[in-house]
């Protein structure tokens, strides 16, 4: 996203915060704290929210139905959608690729804030395929992780006979 010309002229944006029960997830105020920090050093103003805690599957996402029908419903207050990280929009790469497409349908970009290389703007098909390859990387991390803690759980179970 480009930044304004003017100085005075902040660019309008929303954030998306859910929290993951991944151990490796962040929590709310965390994503909340980075990605308020992103607006300011990017001339942007938070103008909406969107939170879920602790919801898995669109059903029980209530601030991500809210947002797909703010932008759907051409409500939207805002320019961009702000998150912390790609994992966000949930576990799958298609569905991360299907709510990215929704905003960016509606001409609202989306950046991810904690990630080193962000968003390539114009360039919807290269975002699809570098959001799917994160998010599987993300998917693989989380694999190892566990299958490493259920690991030492049997080692420590083993060592106490």
């Amino acid at each position: 996203m480009k930044k304004t010309s003017d100085s005075g002229d902040r660019i309008p944006v929303a954030m998306y915060v859910r929290y993951a029960c991944l151990p490796a997830g962040l929590k709310p105020k965390v994503q909340q704290r980075l990605i308020r920090r992103y607006a300011t050093r990017h001339n942007m103003k938070v103008v909406a929210s969107y939170l879920d805690f602790g919801k898995s599957g669109f059903g029980g996402r209530a601030g991500l139905k809210r947002l797909v029908a703010d932008i759907q419903s051409g409500n939207a207050s805002f320019k961009a959608l702000l998150l912390s990280d790609v994992v966000r929009w949930g576990r799958s790469a298609e569905e991360g690729a299907y709510y990215e497409l929704i905003c960016r349908n509606r001409a609202i970009d989306v950046v991810y804030v904690s990630e080193r290389h962000g968003s390539i703007e114009g360039s919807l098909q290269i975002n699809i395929l570098v959001g799917a390859l994160r998010r599987s990387f993300a998917r693989e991390n989380e694999f190892y992780r566990a299958a490493g803690r259920k690991r030492r759980g049997r080692k420590m179970k083993a060592g106490r006979k």
